[in-house]
């Protein structure tokens, strides 16, 4: 650890004492030394992989290097994840570096314990309006955190903070997981906390997650507050009915609770909104307070606002009866519960393993429900085949995978009763993949000849459906890369034209019709997004466009506009999306009276075409 009075960044941060240690990393109490404000200040430290010399952080053995440098490069992305979240119960990182050989990023110190903690103070489980006061802020935190399409995936009671004054706080996102634009993960497997993760954490199935996920660790910690007992796993919550709450605690939030551990995601909450509005049925909600102070700040120096509309009170409706509703999991009710309903499955469980209990105690009732819904099962099943076999871009596909989760959900139920029914999701993702192979095959063949022909555009339009088919190809990356330099690194959507300077003062007045007789110039304006990623430099780039007379001639004249444009400069910068940009137009303040007719037009650069359309002058 490092030792107190240790100075970084240039002496701008001073260490005053240790906070906490774990696998992945060690956390300080830290001074800004200019403006003597604290911080927590986290450190990336792999507990048996690093050593420390001094100061200096070094990797035990050499063959550890390639590991020890992944999960830091993990570490700093989950610095700049946090770094966009902004929300009050959401701990703000304000800097991030690297020093002494492994890196540190600083965050708002809360001067308070965690969930857990707290429980083990005062040795006995929260009391529901306790829990009620807390919930609210954990879900104004969530909610800003899907909205970034963010996946929390480690939410339990010692990563839950607790200041002085009530308010609650959701801490580390070393597990968290981000959505990439075209829908995959960030990363691949991760940890998980036993008994607060879902059957589709625990079986790394990342293509389920999504915020249900979240919500069933929820879920399990709102259990764990309430009774301090470890939570039931999703199979024995599908197995049976394990849940055993104290008698003061309400049939409202026991079916709360239910609900977000249900087995099946779908049955789960879908949103913040949705168990939200559940909590508006509840008495003594508690009131999600907003921390004045966003800057680093002494202990003691958070100060709670109300926030309008978080508390509700009255005590109408029942919770019960939506949560029951469409689906035949309905969470039963139970406080305590005999012992020998604990007792004899532990020795069956034991004796046999979970799935002979499993059909020991339920497979008649299961094997009933199975078979009603045998029908809908191959309906689905027939359906996806159907549209595996037309499938022609991209929509199609992410529908497919749709209806496959579908079926998968159905399987994960009922396949344990009808195995020799419920098992077609393998076969039809064996009929997707080779699918994908072969419309792979077909992109690429389109998008070699477009290539060929000098149609950048084309060409890479359809090596991204390619690349869309097998994301993992690496030769098509490449490909993409470089097309993406020929193209100029730009996506061009739309290229319209006003009669104007370039500044396009009147393109509104233009509006859509030009007319021919008005002409003195004919100024061409392109739409475009950026492909230079985040971080990449910003790129000079030469484009000009050529324009065919209604005859498709090329040639300028004295009563047409057709011919090229003079080359322009001009710079595009990453993340640029629907941006527009002048080029040089054509014309002269004599010219008035150009021919009317449909100009045809083509934007090219470096030798290659980037993009077709057609112009009208009336």
């Amino acid at each position: 650890m490092l030792a107190q009075g240790t100075l970084l960044r240039n002496g701008t941060y001073k260490v005053e004492k240790q906070l906490a240690s774990g696998g992945f990393g060690n956390t300080y109490k830290v001074r800004n030394t200019a403006f003597d404000e604290v911080y927590a200040m986290k450190e990336f430290f792999m507990r048996g992989v690093n050593m420390r010399s001094g100061n200096v952080v070094t990797v035990s053995v050499p063959d550890n290097h390639s590991s020890y440098d992944s999960q830091k490069e993990k570490f700093k992305k989950e610095a700049l994840r946090l770094r966009k979240l902004n929300n009050p119960h959401i701990v703000q990182v304000h800097d991030m570096f690297e020093e002494n050989g492994t890196a540190y990023y600083i965050m708002d110190f809360i001067d308070g314990q965690s969930v857990n903690e707290r429980l083990k103070t005062t040795s006995r489980p929260m009391t529901e309006d306790e829990t009620l006061l807390i919930l609210p802020q954990v879900l104004e935190a969530l909610k800003e955190v899907h909205a970034q399409s963010i996946w929390h995936l480690d939410i339990k009671p010692g990563n839950i903070m607790l200041d002085s004054k009530g308010n609650a706080f959701l801490i580390d996102f070393g597990a968290s997981k981000q959505l990439r634009s075209d829908g995959g993960q960030t990363s691949s497997a991760l940890c998980y906390t036993p008994g607060f993760a879902p059957m589709e954490q625990v079986e790394q199935d990342m293509e389920k997650f999504g915020p249900w996920t979240d919500f069933y660790a929820l879920g399990a910690t709102l259990y764990y507050m309430l009774t301090m007992k470890q939570p039931p796993s999703s199979a024995e919550i599908m197995e049976s009915d394990p849940f055993q709450f104290p008698a003061n605690v309400s049939t409202k939030m026991q079916y709360l609770i239910k609900w977000m551990m249900q087995p099946q995601r779908k049955n789960r909450p879908q949103s913040v909104d949705d168990i939200q509005k559940k909590l508006a049925d509840m008495p003594n909600v508690g009131t999600a307070t907003v921390v004045s102070n966003t800057k680093g700040a002494k202990s003691g120096d958070a100060k709670p606002a109300n926030r309008s509309g978080a508390r509700v009170d009255g005590n109408n409706g029942s919770i019960a009866t939506t949560l029951s509703s469409g689906n035949n999991h309905e969470p039963k009710v139970k406080s305590g519960g005999s012992a020998w309903k604990i007792i004899v499955p532990l020795i069956v469980v034991a004796l046999l393993g979970a799935g002979a209990y499993f059909l020991f105690f339920n497979k008649s009732e299961l094997q009933k429900r199975a078979e009603a819904h045998q029908e809908e099962y191959q309906e689905m099943v027939e359906d996806c085949d159907r549209l595996i076999s037309k499938a022609d871009d991209g929509e199609d596909f992410e529908e497919i995978k749709k209806m496959l989760v579908n079926i998968e959900d159905m399987e994960d139920v009922y396949a344990k009763a009808l195995p020799d029914v419920y098992n077609m999701s393998d076969e039809l993702k064996s009929q997707l993949k080779e699918k994908s192979r072969e419309m792979k095959r077909q992109f690429m063949s389109r998008a070699s000849d477009a290539f060929d022909d000098d149609d950048y555009r084309t060409a890479y339009e359809n090596y991204k459906l390619a690349a869309d088919m097998d994301p993992d190809d690496n030769d098509l990356t490449s490909k993409l890369n470089y097309i993406s330099s020929l193209l100029g690194y730009i996506y061009v959507t739309d290229l319209d034209f006003s009669n104007s300077e370039a500044d396009g003062t009147d393109i509104d007045e233009a509006g859509t019709t030009l007319y021919a007789s008005r002409m003195r110039y004919l100024w061409p304006r392109i739409t475009y997004t950026s492909l230079l990623d985040e971080g990449d430099s910003s790129q000079k780039i030469e484009y000009y466009v050529k324009i065919f007379d209604p005859r498709g001639n090329l040639e300028h004249g004295t009563n047409s506009p057709a011919g090229y444009t003079y080359k322009g400069e001009y710079t595009v910068e990453p993340d640029e999306v629907g941006y527009k940009k002048w080029l040089r137009g054509w014309g002269n303040a004599e010219q008035s009276n150009f021919e009317t007719g449909t100009y045809r037009f083509e934007m090219w650069h470096d030798g290659g075409l980037v993009y077709k359309g057609s112009v009208t002058l009336h």
